[in-house]
């Protein structure tokens, strides 16, 4: 929509790249808030010298909740201003700004974002009912006891008649070493199986195995800027042959 290297074309792509990446930064944030010991406020103020944040634009953002959603409701606006036919926007292309095609694409994707940072925090705020967590305890802690008593009862089993039978080490060994293997190890892969259960209940955390964030932010300012730079050195248009102007 805007190709050219005009100063009204590069601050429009530049309000849509900075807008979308800050979405996604504090949506980020808002993920790491309740593990993170710096406040979101704290967290919120670090952006502005990223750049990703003006000064007045932080000033509204400090003072309100939902901050992601904040973030699109201002890309929505200016997308509404811009292809308006009454726009008085230097990047507008008035009168002929506004088809419904165009119209349509861009708010059908404002309207995706605004849904998948709805469903994000839905998923990260909701915690499983305490009633199933406390059945999911329940259930390991059973299975661990039933474990160990059928391990034991066994084992008894396969000693007495090993006794009987006068079988040497060679065979009584072996069953009580994988037996008591049994008992050690089952335990631990439940209580293990929770503990992955806690980790991955936050994908967007900060430990080694969660959502690169950075990587994926960096990725996707890479991508815009190199669609500014392609855009702005070369279009499919040169390639075609132009209409000759009435002489």
């Amino acid at each position: 929509m805007y190709p050219t290297a005009s100063a009204a074309h590069r601050e429009a792509r530049d309000l849509v790249s900075r807008y979308g990446l800050l979405a996604f930064q504090l949506l980020f944030l808002e993920a790491q808030a309740p593990e993170s010991p710096i406040s979101m406020e704290a967290s919120v103020r670090m952006l502005e010298s990223r750049g990703l944040l003006r000064a007045d634009e932080l000033a509204v953002l400090q003072m309100l909740p939902c901050r992601a959603n904040v973030v699109i409701a201002w890309l929505t606006q200016f997308f509404e201003d811009a292809l308006s036919p009454a726009s008085t926007m230097a990047c507008a292309k008035s009168p002929t700004n506004c088809d419904n095609g165009r119209y349509s694409t861009i708010f059908g994707q404002l309207q995706a974002a605004r849904s998948a940072i709805n469903l994000t925090n839905s998923h990260l705020t909701c915690q499983l009912p305490y009633g199933y967590v406390h059945l999911i305890l329940l259930i390991v802690h059973v299975t661990c006891l039933a474990n160990s008593l059928y391990c034991g009862i066994q084992l008894g089993c396969h000693l007495r008649d090993a006794h009987v039978a006068g079988a040497s080490a060679y065979i009584w060994l072996p069953i009580v070493f994988t037996r008591i293997l049994r008992i050690i190890f089952l335990p631990i892969m439940l209580d293990g199986m929770l503990l992955i259960g806690t980790v991955i209940a936050n994908p967007l955390g900060d430990d080694a195995d969660d959502f690169p964030m950075g990587a994926y932010l960096e990725e996707l300012e890479d991508e815009c800027l190199a669609i500014s730079f392609a855009t702005e050195s070369f279009h499919p248009k040169s390639l075609m042959l132009q209409k000759k102007k009435d002489a």
